[in-house]
């Protein structure tokens, strides 16, 4: 068990590296590139990524501490909850505001006549979403088993 949390901790850092890495490259093309030739959507494509890497690694956090409850036996608390509850408001909070990177996405698309790309940049919008209905999901397993927990130590 203490190798599976410490591989989780392991991958969630990684994801954690790899995302700050993102946003540093998309930082330093910000300040590369100069701020005054940029349009409004492209203002609005840094933001957006931007929200989102730091939404992401707010998540990431608290999935961090998830595991750690896990690994310590406490994984059907009501603290995990809290957190499950707080992950599931982060991933939310993340895929609204990569909805911000839809208008570069039109924009590319219409410049390159490729109608396919709108598509290929719904499908990625849509990724956070899933997550977001699979915390759903994950916050009324835990909220069940944490009934469940209750009631079992009640009866012995």
């Amino acid at each position: 068990m203490k190798l599976k949390t410490r591989l989780l901790k392991l991958a969630l850092v990684g994801l954690g590296a790899f995302l700050l890495v993102l946003a540093t490259i998309f930082t330093m093309s910000l300040i590369t590139e100069g701020t005054i030739g940029m349009s409004a959507i492209a203002w609005l494509f840094f933001a957006a990524v931007g929200l989102t890497a730091f939404f992401g690694l707010w998540t990431l956090v608290y999935l961090y501490q998830i595991v750690d409850l896990i690994a310590k036996n406490n994984s059907f608390s009501e603290r995990t909850l809290v957190l499950v509850a707080k992950v599931k408001h982060r991933i939310l909070a993340a895929a609204i505001s990569f909805c911000g990177i839809l208008p570069f996405v039109a924009q590319a698309a219409d410049l390159d006549d490729a109608p396919g790309l709108i598509l290929v940049g719904l499908g990625l919008i849509l990724l956070p979403f899933a997550a977001y209905l699979f915390s759903l999901i994950v916050e009324e397993l835990f909220k069940n088993a944490i009934s469940l927990k209750n009631e079992q130590d009640l009866t012995i």
